[in-house]
């Protein structure tokens, strides 16, 4: 029992991680983009400011990310959080909602 308990576990960890690894399934979807600007309104603006150039937080307009700028990097910061003050919101929205921020914040890159 003990065994089964601990591959169930495993399993649920390999694929817990694999969701947040894939590629955007938003990238280019309008309805989508649209939906992330709301929710970046919603949840990131007042950090990262209204055009995501920074502010409070770091800037998304460019190409320098400190924890990498993949779309699998960003969707690990935003669903885990980073230290110093980045939040986890794997808890607050959903990982569609993360996949449609991302596809938003792709726009606004310079």
């Amino acid at each position: 029992m003990k065994r089964l308990l601990s591959t169930v576990l495993f399993l649920s960890v390999i694929l817990s991680l694999s969701a947040c690894e894939k590629k955007n399934p938003f990238t280019g979807n309008p309805e989508a983009i649209k939906a992330g600007a709301e929710l970046y309104r919603t949840h990131c603006e007042r950090c990262h400011g209204p055009q995501g150039s920074g502010g409070v937080c770091p800037n998304l307009t460019d190409k320098d990310w400190k924890y990498g700028g993949s779309d699998k990097d960003i969707f690990r910061s935003i669903a885990s959080g980073r230290p110093g003050g980045m939040p986890a919101w794997k808890d607050i929205i959903s990982r569609d909602d993360i996949w449609k921020v991302i596809a938003y914040i792709r726009t606004l890159e310079k």
